[in-house]
């Protein structure tokens, strides 16, 4: 008999944005801010999102799922960077 299938984890996400100037100081290059609130099978995680001249990170690395939810979550806005 096989073995159960594994069922997908259960994960929820919640993207606010956050003030740059409040939260890493007036001098700060980062033009956007963002707090994802992660939970994933009921064990949260917090993400903080940058963009700036560096790009869009997380706290946690490019990769970072969180990176994708923002993104997804702000569509409109020009996440490239112009160089020139």
């Amino acid at each position: 008999m096989r073995g159960a299938a594994k069922q997908a984890p259960v994960r929820t996400v919640k993207v606010r944005p956050l003030n740059p100037k409040e939260k890493c100081g007036p001098g700060t290059s980062v033009e956007r801010l963002f707090r994802v609130d992660e939970s994933v099978n009921g064990t949260p995680v917090t993400h903080l999102v940058f963009f700036d001249r560096h790009g869009l990170y997380c706290e946690h690395g490019r990769t970072c799922p969180a990176v994708d939810d923002v993104r997804r979550a702000n569509r409109n806005l020009d996440w490239t960077r112009k160089v020139g």
